[in-house]
């Protein structure tokens, strides 16, 4: 499983080298092409297109991702999106132990939330999701996936825009991303490998 963080690491690297700054164009990718080193499949709308900003992968739809270079300052902040975006980046403060075998009261306490949290598995690999809010109020939807490597783990964060009527349609594709994404085969995992052997 090791592999996999450093299928992650190098992927990263690749994308550093082209990512965008304040002076530059975005670079889009299919969502196919840019979540091609993940050992998941991410069930998103196919209208969703990739792009690195700091450290984030970010999926969403191209309009919105357009704006996210001159609204954001810095790497921590989420701008306010037109749409709805999903942003994914290996965690610098937590890992696979602590998430998955912590309490999950201290886990609501440090993020000040008062929402749900459930955990659940895309094929072998542990998620957990943090959940606050509802149709009528502004959500907050957050959550961890386990790369079963001992250490690092993916963070992940659905950010939605203020002040909607209804986030009926942004929490339909927050439950499709959770209940439809799956594990890569064995296979598909194997020729990535062997398409990338410095891993």
């Amino acid at each position: 499983m090791k592999k996999i963080v450093s299928l992650l690491l190098t992927f990263l690297a690749v994308l550093s080298s082209n990512q965008a700054d304040e002076n530059e164009t975005l670079k889009f990718e299919s969502q196919e092409e840019f979540c091609k080193f993940l050992p998941f499949k991410m069930a998103l709308p196919e209208n969703f297109v990739g792009v690195q900003i700091y450290d984030w992968l970010i999926l969403g739809e191209e309009n919105t991702l357009r704006d996210l270079i001159p609204q954001n300052e810095g790497p921590g902040r989420a701008p306010n999106p037109k749409t709805s975006y999903i942003r994914l980046k290996i965690s610098q403060n937590s890992g696979q132990k602590e998430i998955f075998e912590g309490n999950d009261d201290d886990i609501l306490h440090a993020l000040s939330c008062d929402g749900k949290i459930r955990t659940f598995y895309f094929g072998s690999y542990p998620v957990k999701v943090v959940e606050s809010g509802s149709e009528e109020g502004k959500p907050f939807l957050m959550g961890w996936i386990g790369l079963n490597c001992g250490g690092p783990i993916i963070l992940f964060n659905y950010i939605v825009p203020e002040n909607q009527p209804s986030y009926k349609k942004e929490i339909e594709i927050w439950n499709r991303f959770l209940n439809e994404t799956v594990e890569r085969s064995k296979e598909e995992m194997d020729a990535i490998y062997n398409a990338h052997p410095e891993c």
